[in-house]
């Protein structure tokens, strides 16, 4: 069968290029012959091919008008090679114009086209349906085998020319032709764009285009500058030479008029420099200097730097998930701060800092991963704290922070590789943790954030769905003026806060619709479009890149160590602020310490060693000994598990203050306490000197004894006797000297049991004498007990 020409272009090929000659627009049926018309551009004809009457009547050295089109010429397809006069020739499809490809409506600019130009569509659409109408008559009721084939062309264009009343068939002629060439295509008929002025096509002009300015208005007004090719060029060269970094684009319009269009009086500066410029109207305008630099670099692009522009506004042609086709073979992480502002779980009214958060994101499934939620800045640690909360038991997690869940509400899966930017994972520490916890790392390259765009998202999602419904949220921007502070609003602790980030976690995974991710293939199965339905039915289909890895591997390796002693009493820990001071009352205890034995040697001698805890669950601890070994924070107040590490040493910092402020007081108490003391004891020496010295004793006589038994039996008595309400008269005492014993009188038991009256002297009232040792013991027991009084109310 033969191949169909109609359509084809005959391209002749040089050794500079090519040039589209003609196209064929007819094939005829039963012979090998073609019809083709010249483009108006071909080169004129070297040879005697069958030329239509009108070539045959022109003169050889007429040269062709760019917008006329010759009548069809008939050849043999044999003979088409010839036609480049020894060069090659072949047959290529042919390219439609830009201007072809508009639809009605975009000729009516009633749809959006990325095209921009000055031109009137709506009247280049006016001209089409014109044309159109010229020929309507003709091509409605004939068609190209009795046109072209047998011969009624001419005689139909000259009976419509006749028709309209045109003294020649020029204009219908040329309308035809044009519809021919185009093979029937409607637009065929529009104006030849690319001939008159094409887009890009630099134009000039001997009058100031555009709207007059202020200057022409005024009287005597001199003719604005009108830039020609050569203008044009200089300014292109000014611009490229001084429109630099941090140079605006009117200094570099100053430095370019002073350099090409200088002018003739030099005027000097009180710094005696000189400055000369043309008038304004012998030199272009800086808005000349921008429209003839419009096809350079644009000053925003050469302020931001060629580097940083190609990796901001570069064009994206893939997705985020390309190459990724498993579940856990790819995860994003990223840290921000959380726009909320919290307080004390100690006291409300203790504002402290904003919080940060890390978030690890699964590429395929988009499923949250881990999350790290703490006080500590941007870090590897957090990081590396995030990527540990990828392993972890959600479930007892999630309790921690008074959120309920079931196995499956949550899913544990550590990623293969883990995707960063070059910030906090970007170090040794971090780097090592990951080669040795069999993670892959990479690291996103500057300026380039579409590459972590999933995780970034993530992020503004949890903005605002938990931080900017918090009382005291920075809503994400900075103050306004006027704005009541947030600090004053702010009344929310961590751990209240920290309930919402979880139920917010477990709704994104659990309950936010993502149709987007489905594929052909859940659709069959029926996925639930929701991240942890598709999460496991990846599972099941065994679309799995990795496993959780043990959890003491990556506690060993993600768990910030901390210097620690062990004492009698457990593991205390230093303050990671100051290693010389020990945290109050953070201790750690466990059987395996007990026993270890450990505790016992400490009693020789504290022993050094490292306790690895989480920041933000510091109820239990690790230690590194023949195996990860836990151990729990010693304490009888169940709130302290509650707290970070954070508000625990803002805690005992607090104390700390506090007891200080009391210094002062308790040591000025303190010293009249003991000042007291020694008041006391003077006033009671002097008493028991005195004492010393009526009994008539030596004070360099010493005796073994002091009798000390029996002297506690007798001040027993005495205190007995004083219950009774009998006083100090009661007791059978003798002045007891340190030195010899005393001599004690037996009084008789009869003697005791009688109630005589006695004076102050010792006599009885009845005249009988009362015994003279009682009456010794008696003088100098009061006299004893009266000093004491008088001392202690002095």
């Amino acid at each position: 069968m033969r191949e169909s020409l109609k359509g084809k272009v005959i391209r002749i090929h040089s050794d500079d290029g090519h040039a589209d000659f003609g196209r064929i627009i007819y094939d005829f049926v039963e012979n090998d012959d073609v019809l083709y018309i010249a483009f108006p551009s071909s080169p004129e004809k070297t040879f005697g091919e069958v030329n239509s009457i009108t070539d045959v009547k022109a003169p050889k050295n007429e040269k062709r008008r760019s917008a006329y089109l010759g009548m069809p010429r008939r050849l043999r397809r044999a003979t088409i090679p010839l036609l480049g006069g020894g060069k090659s020739v072949s047959l290529v499809d042919f390219t439609p114009p830009a201007e072809w490809l508009l639809t009605d409506d975009q000729l009516n600019k009633e749809a959006t086209s990325l095209e921009r130009n000055r031109r009137n569509l709506p009247q280049w659409l006016k001209h089409r349906e014109q044309q159109k109408e010229l020929i309507e008559p003709i091509i409605g009721e004939f068609g190209e085998f009795e046109l072209l084939e047998l011969g009624l062309l001419q005689e139909l264009v000259q009976a419509r020319s006749k028709a309209l009343g045109y003294p020649t068939t020029k204009k219908v002629r040329q309308t035809m032709l044009r519809f021919l060439l185009g093979c029937g295509h409607p637009n065929a008929l529009l104006p030849n764009w690319g001939e008159i002025g094409g887009r890009g096509t630099e134009k000039f002009t001997k009058k100031k285009t555009g709207a007059p300015s202020r200057r022409s208005s005024l009287p005597h007004a001199v003719p604005e500058h009108v830039s020609d090719e050569e203008d044009r060029r200089k300014l292109r060269d000014g611009y490229r030479k001084h429109k630099r970094k941090r140079v605006s684009i009117h200094l570099a319009y100053l430095r370019t008029m002073e350099e090409y269009w200088p002018g003739n009086e030099a005027i000097l500066h009180r710094s005696q420099r000189k400055y000369f410029l043309l008038p304004a109207s012998q030199r272009p305008t800086e808005a000349a200097f921008r429209w003839a630099a419009r096809s350079l670099r644009s000053a925003s692009r050469i302020n931001m730097g060629e580097l940083v522009h190609r990796a901001v506004r570069r064009a994206l042609m893939g997705s985020r998930a390309d190459g990724v086709v498993a579940v856990g073979q790819l995860g994003v992480i990223d840290c921000t701060s959380e726009d909320q502002t919290l307080v004390s779980a100690v006291n409300s009214l203790k504002v402290l800092p904003s919080s940060h958060r890390t978030i690890v994101v699964d590429v395929k499934s988009e499923y949250i991963l881990g999350i790290y939620c703490g006080f500590e800045f941007p870090s590897t640690l957090t990081s590396l704290l995030a990527i540990l909360n990828c392993a972890a038991d959600k479930v007892s997690f999630c309790a921690q922070h008074r959120v309920y869940i079931s196995v499956g509400d949550w899913h544990s899966r550590v990623p293969k590789r883990i995707r960063a930017d070059n910030g906090e994972l970007k170090s040794e520490k971090g780097i090592k943790t990951m080669t040795a916890s069999e993670v892959g790392l990479e690291f996103v390259r500057s300026y380039a954030g579409d590459m972590k765009s999933l995780v970034e998202a993530t992020h503004l999602t949890m903005h605002r769905r938990v931080d900017h419904n918090v009382a005291g949220s920075t809503q994400g921007r900075a103050k306004e003026r006027g704005e009541p502070a947030r600090e004053e609003e702010a009344c929310r602790t961590f751990e209240q806060n920290m309930k919402y980030v979880i139920e917010a976690v477990l709704y994104i995974n659990n309950e936010q619709p993502v149709p987007q991710l489905l594929t052909v293939e859940m659709r069959k199965d029926g996925v639930q479009p929701t991240r942890r339905a598709i999460y496991e039915w990846l599972v099941d289909k065994g679309y799995v890149a990795s496993e959780p890895i043990d959890m003491d591997t990556l506690r060993a390796h993600c768990l910030p160590k901390l210097k620690a002693v062990i004492h009698r009493d457990g593991i205390h820990v230093f303050d990671p602020r100051d290693e010389r001071r020990l945290i109050p009352g953070l201790v750690y205890v466990g059987s395996w310490l007990a026993e270890s034995g450990l505790c016992e040697r400490a009693t020789r001698g504290r022993i050094p060693c490292e306790l690895q805890l989480d920041p933000q669950n510091i109820s239990e601890a690790f230690v590194m000994r023949e195996g990860l070994r836990e151990l729990g924070l010693k304490t009888t107040d169940p709130l302290v598990k509650e707290l970070t590490l954070f508000e625990y040493l803002q805690m005992t910092d607090e104390d700390k203050h506090t007891v200080g402020a009391m210094q002062s007081d308790q040591e000025s108490r303190d010293a009249y306490f003991h000042s007291s003391n020694q008041a006391e004891n003077k006033a009671a020496k002097a008493v028991k000197a005195k004492a010393l010295e009526a009994a008539g004793e030596s004070k360099l006589a010493r005796r073994a004894g002091y009798e000390k038994r029996k002297n506690l039996d007798e001040e027993l008595n005495r205190q007995h006797l004083i219950k009774l309400g009998l006083g100090d008269s009661g007791a059978a005492s003798q002045p007891t000297s340190p030195y010899e014993p005393p001599v004690v009188t037996a009084i008789p038991a009869s003697v005791l049991g009688q109630h005589t009256p006695i004076t102050q002297s010792g006599d009885a009232i009845d005249g009988e004498p009362l015994s003279p040792a009682l009456g010794a013991a008696r003088s100098v027991t009061a006299d004893l007990m009266a000093q004491l009084r008088k001392t202690r109310r002095a």
